[in-house]
């Protein structure tokens, strides 16, 4: 199960380093649950809530005694050299229904982070169908063939929508949209995936006079937005410029957001 790319590096596996191993990626189809941290200075960022997300995995029971410690995964991240701002994905999964869990840590250095990262040209995609948005799980069809076909029309990534026009999430962070002073965003886990990102944004915008929404958010509310951000925890808030034909060239609360302390990657 090398890495499309072929490429070898040090990974944390089963509960070892193993140096000069290939990338290892396990099936799309399999059942398990992922995680993707943001790393900097050899560490990861909120770890603690990581940890959390993949032992609370309703799927099959991850104890917490297979996952790595801190001290594991700065030695990967030391080994791989990725010192830098970087980003670690955690996959645990079940190669068939009767073996036994494995687990895999990985870590590459990130070429974009930090609050000045190029705005987003987000397309919508529509789907009725329902997501399994509750947990991060590793057969991510809906959102890789969403993301594939908005950037087959040009576009850096996708904006989901249900068959109502309800917002989603993209195909890898939650969204948020201002007007005004009240910012909303699409609930958790009924809508989107309950991002780490997400919960510490939700927590820091008060700070700054805005209140938030936890609500549906309709395609149609964003072409009275005053601005729109998509958060992860490894990008932390990224600006978006541009959703289908709407478009955003000043994001004056972003700026405010820049100067908290947001925990993620060059920030």
């Amino acid at each position: 199960m090398a890495g499309a790319d072929g490429r070898q590096g040090v990974i944390w596996r089963d509960g070892a380093l193993v140096e000069d191993a290939p990338l290892c990626i396990p099936p799309a189809d399999v059942e398990g649950v992922m995680t993707t941290a943001g790393c900097d200075a050899s560490r990861v960022l909120l770890w603690e809530q990581h940890r959390h997300r993949l032992v609370s995995f309703s799927g099959f029971g991850v104890e917490e005694s297979i996952l790595p410690r801190g001290r594991d995964l700065e030695s990967l991240l030391r080994v791989s050299g990725c010192t830098v701002p970087s980003r670690l994905r955690v996959v645990i999964w079940r190669d068939c229904p009767s073996s036994p869990l494995r687990l895999e840590a990985s870590c590459e250095v990130l070429q974009n982070f930090g609050p000045t990262q190029t705005p987003l040209w987000l397309g919508v995609v529509r789907d009725s169908a329902p997501l399994d948005a509750g947990q991060k799980i590793v057969a991510r069809h809906p959102w890789r063939d969403a993301q594939r076909l908005a950037v087959s029309w040009g576009a850096d990534d996708a904006l989901m929508a249900d068959g109502e026009t309800r917002l989603l999430e993209t195909s890898r962070a939650n969204v948020f949209v201002r007007r005004g002073l009240v910012v909303a965003t699409p609930p958790a886990p009924d809508r989107c995936l309950p991002g780490i990102m997400r919960r510490v944004l939700m927590d820091l915008l008060p700070s700054l006079g805005l209140n938030v929404e936890e609500r549906d958010v309709f395609i149609d509310e964003l072409a009275f937005a005053d601005e729109v951000w998509v958060t992860n925890a490894v990008r932390g808030v990224v600006r978006v410029g541009r959703v289908g034909e709407r478009s955003w060239d000043h994001w004056p609360f972003h700026r405010r957001l820049a100067r908290l302390d947001i925990p993620a990657p060059g920030w």
